[in-house]
């Protein structure tokens, strides 16, 4: 068993909600990648009209979360990161998979809340949704109390 070679990831997608998990989520992509990977920090814009109209909707919420966006890439950029950002718009069980292959991503970082037990169910068939669909390693990152 040879340990002293691990894994190198040099180009990681992170899905970020715009919750408490996402400054764990960006730590733990940041932990398995350094300052010689390329990252990508991905939202899925849910609304009805983002579900209808795709990209083609530029509605106050996916303003205001590209705005969010731009401000977490900025303070990774600053120390010294790598950093692009994307906004896709519909279901995230098909459109996360789409932009992480289009990135090339060989690493797919993912938070995960304490929810409810209705939320989990949904959380839970997005994330094996997608981890069958990535065909890359995906790391769930769990909220700690």
């Amino acid at each position: 068993l040879n340990l002293s070679s691990h894994p190198r990831y040099n180009r990681i997608a992170i899905t970020i909600g715009f919750s408490s998990i996402d400054h764990q989520t960006i730590r733990s992509a940041i932990a398995q990648g350094g300052k010689h990977a390329r990252y990508l920090l991905l939202h899925v814009v849910e609304t009805a009209g983002a579900m209808v109209y795709g990209s083609d909707i530029e509605d106050q919420e996916s303003a205001k979360d590209m705005a969010e966006l731009e401000n977490y890439k900025s303070q990774l950029e600053q120390l010294g990161y790598d950093v692009e950002i994307k906004i896709g718009f519909g279901n995230p069980k098909s459109r996360i998979p789409a932009i992480v292959k289009d990135f090339q991503a060989d690493l797919l970082v993912m938070g995960a809340h304490g929810h409810k037990f209705f939320k989990d169910l949904i959380f839970g068939t997005t994330v094996d949704t997608v981890r069958h669909r990535v065909g890359i390693p995906v790391l769930i990152v769990k909220e700690t109390d």
